[in-house]
């Protein structure tokens, strides 16, 4: 008789890779969007983000899109006489707006070797738990960065744990867009040392907490920079969020958010586009801009099935300097401030497959000194439909 196989992979969803102690599980999805919006919304072809709305202004971007993107990952696992060794990575690919198109783009790929991480996946600023909201919406505060990193991980019993990391500084500092407008080749594209970052967690029957917080260095330099020739200053921020589970329902959930970032706003702006430092207002060196933001949401299930979402968020930009130098320099105002309110109904009529709906009125505002302010809204609506396996 035939020796009887010896079955490793006890976790759901994997299977033995032949020949070898490794357990390894395919997952993914395949989606389809559509979607309108206003046309006062620049770049907005496959989404709606509030950053981007134009001030009393109309663009040419389309104001009804429909898009399709597929993911693909792979899990490999197996134990060691260090704990779990675990290799991950899933890419993405779009239909943009061609017959075959859509060169694959890497979300996901890390090392896992116990409590160690290596490579790239989520930062540890980010908690994707809190979000409750359409993938082909953007809310300004909900920041889910993907970045390279060493990472550490405690956990403590009781569903406490304690992580830290060092990220590669360059999603932080890719790029302060404005600053050469003013003065021609200045930049802060030099890395010079990681970014830091910390984060403590809790989760249990009651729902789940964070707090986290980030140092990083803006190193900028340029050879036509007056009497500096390169300058250093040091970013930090702070988040917070809860997610409690409520009685009104079966899964139901309340969740608040908030951060605050001074020099490192890559953690709380979406946009990627807006300026971790300025040119201070005496034009002889550089000031650190201020975000801070705040998120809150409900979700209410209905049935098993169908579940219903609403939130409201707030954002507000301090870019530390006169309204001509911003300007001049950044190709925006002194400060700037964003509303939003989104709402949805997602129904999942059978297992792996989902259909939503989402609604998002934003209202952006800019400020100039001394006193002088304007501001637009918009509204867009999506409709997603998922297939996961």
């Amino acid at each position: 008789a035939g020796r009887e196989p010896v079955y490793r992979c006890e976790t759901t969803g994997f299977w033995e890779i032949p020949g070898t102690d490794s357990c390894i599980k395919i997952g993914g999805r395949m989606r389809a969007y559509a979607g309108v919006h206003e046309d006062n919304v620049q770049g907005g072809e496959t989404d709606l983000n509030p950053n981007n709305i134009t001030i009393n202004g109309h663009t040419q971007t389309d104001t009804f899109w429909m898009d399709a993107d597929m993911r693909l990952n792979m899990d490999v696992r197996s134990q060691t006489e260090y704990g779990l060794l675990r290799g991950f990575f899933e890419f993405q690919t779009n239909d943009g707006n061609a017959n075959s198109n859509g060169s694959p783009g890497m979300r996901h790929a890390y090392v896992q070797i116990g409590n160690f991480l290596f490579g790239k996946t989520w930062s540890l600023w980010t908690d994707l738990s809190y979000m409750n909201y359409g993938g082909a919406l953007t809310i300004p505060g909900d920041d889910y960065t993907r970045v390279v990193q060493a990472r550490y991980t405690q956990p403590f019993g009781n569903g406490f744990e304690i992580a830290v990391a060092l990220e590669d500084p360059a999603r932080q500092n890719q790029g302060n867009p404005g600053l050469s407008l003013l003065w021609p080749g200045v930049t802060d594209s030099r890395n010079e040392v990681p970014n830091f970052i910390a984060r403590l967690s809790a989760k249990g029957d009651w729902g789940q907490a964070y707090v986290s917080g980030v140092v990083v260095d803006n190193s900028v330099r340029g050879p036509l920079l007056p009497g500096l020739g390169s300058a250093h200053e040091t970013g930090f921020g702070v988040s917070a969020g809860l997610t409690l589970n409520v009685p009104t329902g079966e899964g139901d959930t309340f969740y608040l958010r908030g951060s605050f970032t001074d020099g490192a706003n890559r953690y709380t702006s979406t946009s990627g586009v807006r300026s971790s430092v300025s040119i201070n207002a005496a034009g002889t060196g550089f000031d650190t801009v201020e975000v801070w933001s705040a998120i809150a949401g409900f979700t209410h299930h209905w049935t098993p099935a169908v579940n219903t979402s609403i939130g409201v968020g707030y954002t507000n930009v301090d870019y530390n300097q006169t309204d001509a130098q911003v300007v001049a320099a950044l190709g925006a105002n002194a400060a700037e401030e964003i509303f939003t309110v989104t709402g949805n109904i997602y129904w999942t009529p059978v297992k792996n497959f989902e259909v939503g709906f989402d609604v998002l009125w934003a209202d952006r505002s800019v400020f100039a000194n001394p006193g002088t302010d304007d501001s637009d809204d918009a509204f867009g609506a999506t409709l997603q439909v998922t297939r996961y396996f």
